[in-house]
């Protein structure tokens, strides 16, 4: 157990003992939020997630909404040509969910008898409206947001869920265009990159399915719907929504939205998210929410802090702490590491600023602290995501800089680095090791490099056309490598697990070091000491 306490000012003495026993559920309600007035946007939203699948959710007058979120899926690969520009790139949205309780009268969310909280403690959060009242919550058991909505109006209307698409049939031109795969589906095509979404109805329940492809990349998402406690009546509401109408009635009934990811294309994703779906079918609520406060409870068990002054600084600190391990917990236990800007909270669709890369300082803030706060289980996904490619990071030491080990570039995709052709990487050393102007680059380089990411370290000098040279803010960062690979050292340091070492962090680390070692403008200078020329951020 690692945990902190300290007071400033009058405070109750608390003795080891004492904090071995603490009341978990009140430290932790510290950070509670509570709003007595609906979000004003949809970023205001209350966070919930699994560790994989996440949402934020907020309200309008007569509706709860979601936008389905998953860490672990990316939508472009590494040999993408489809996002030249940067920010293009998209990752992780699954679809739109709204639940709409048709009302007669007064609007349902809004006024006196609206609230709207959230428990960090179990992961649940509330809305209560004019004769509404619900629930929801990411089950931490299965890729799975439920949601109970208990209806207490004396004329109860309709409750209409709708599944819509993120996104419309375009060409790559951003034009509308019809949909080339039937009333129920959408196409877009940008380069040789395709994105397709599918609405589907099947037994009582709905589905979206998404697939990309980009010559031997694939990914695909499904979001499936079941309800519980209701009869419903599923429907093509248009050409981006399917919908399940329930009945009117007083009572409480259940809305399960299933996730699931596949990077395998015999593998059908709706089935997937189908089976996701069943595994919590046969739960009540209450049954949900008892594993998630079984699982967040062991959570807040294995480290805190306790702080308390006067003037109530201290006080806010710890509450920021545990709200940050509450999303950092709701955000990191799938393969990959969340995405730095927005992570599984984003609610704008495929607009993601930075695009879909890792950018490691800014990652770094976000998973630096955990080790020495005694939350390894939160830096697998990190790992995981470096770890997988390594090999894609070892022939980028070697095409790019001439080099041993590994390089780890300060972006990169989910999958790694691109392998280059023999020839473009072998002018691409030339031009970035400064062994050959720039102005001799050749029509063939150009060529390879004019649909490449621009926020991609490997061609960030394109980013940056004022720039007369390879030279980009990220292009020649050679520290990123050096970072990462001390998060494993420290790793290995706090829990020092032989076969995790061997296994996982000595490669990472052997790596690094023979990057540097074999650097081909690593030199030694007058003074002593080794210099290495033409990069920055060392």
């Amino acid at each position: 157990m690692c945990l902190f306490v300290l007071t400033v000012g009058p405070a109750v003495a608390q003795t080891f003992e004492s904090l071995l026993h603490y009341d978990y559920r009140s430290l932790v309600a510290h950070a509670d939020l509570s709003f007595d007035t609906p979000a004003p946007s949809s970023h205001d939203g209350l966070p919930i997630g699994n560790g994989r699948v996440g949402t934020l959710v907020w309200t309008t007058p007569a509706a709860l909404h979601y936008q389905i979120n998953h860490v672990d899926l990316f939508c472009f690969g590494n040999n993408t040509l489809a996002s030249s520009k940067g920010h293009t790139d998209y990752s992780s949205g699954c679809g739109y969910v709204d639940i709409n309780l048709v009302d007669f009268g007064n609007d349902v969310f809004a006024g006196n008898n609206f609230n709207q909280r959230l428990s960090v403690y179990e992961g649940l959060e509330s809305a209560d409206g004019d004769g509404v009242k619900t629930r929801s919550l990411a089950w931490t058991d299965g890729d799975v947001i439920a949601t109970e909505v208990d209806d207490q109006r004396s004329r109860p209307g309709t409750i209409n869920i709708d599944l819509r698409m993120l996104r419309y049939a375009q060409n790559f031109t951003g034009k509308q265009s019809p949909s080339p795969i039937g009333p129920h589906g959408a196409e877009i095509r940008t380069v040789d990159h395709v994105a397709i979404s599918r609405l589907d109805i099947r037994d009582g329940k709905i589905l979206l399915t998404q697939e990309f492809t980009e010559g031997n990349f694939y990914s695909s998402s499904a979001v499936a719907i079941g309800v519980v406690g209701r009869a419903v009546k599923p429907s093509y509401y248009n050409e981006l929504t399917v919908r399940l109408s329930a009945e009117p009635g007083q009572g409480k009934m259940r809305i399960l939205t299933a996730t699931a990811i596949s990077y395998n294309r015999s593998e059908n994703v709706g089935d997937l998210a189908l089976k996701q779906l069943a595994s919590a079918q046969g739960k009540s609520f209450d049954d949900l929410l008892q594993d998630n406060r079984q699982w967040w409870g062991n959570f807040w068990t294995e480290g805190f802090i306790h702080l308390h002054s006067a003037d109530g600084v201290a006080d806010n600190v710890e509450k920021y702490y545990t709200y940050y391990l509450y999303l950092m917990g709701s955000c990191s236990r799938g393969i990959y590491m969340p995405r730095w800007c927005g992570m599984v909270w984003g609610t704008d669709g495929d607009l993601r600023r930075w695009g879909s890369m890792y950018w490691w300082h800014n990652l770094g803030s976000l998973f630096d602290g955990f080790t020495p706060a005694n939350r390894p289980e939160l830096m697998t996904c990190m790992f995981n995501t470096y770890s997988t490619f390594l090999d894609s990071y070892a022939r980028a030491a070697k095409q790019q800089w001439g080099s041993q080990g590994i390089w780890i570039p300060e972006t990169s995709w989910f999958n790694g680095l691109e392998d280059l052709p023999d020839n473009i990487a072998a002018e691409m050393l030339d031009l970035y090791l400064a062994k050959k102007p720039w102005s001799e680059h050749s029509k063939e380089f150009d060529d390879y490099a004019r649909n490449k990411n621009g926020l991609n370290s490997r061609w960030n000098y394109r980013y940056t056309p004022t720039q007369k040279g390879p030279l980009g803010w990220t292009s020649h960062v050679l520290s990123t490598t050096a970072k990462i690979a001390y998060v494993y050292w420290l790793h290995y340091a706090y829990w020092p697990d032989p076969e995790w070492l061997r296994t996982t962090g000595y490669p990472m680390i052997r790596g690094t070091a023979e990057l540097y070692r074999n650097f081909p403008n690593l030199y030694k200078a007058d003074d002593g000491k080794y210099h290495i020329r033409y990069v920055n951020n060392l």
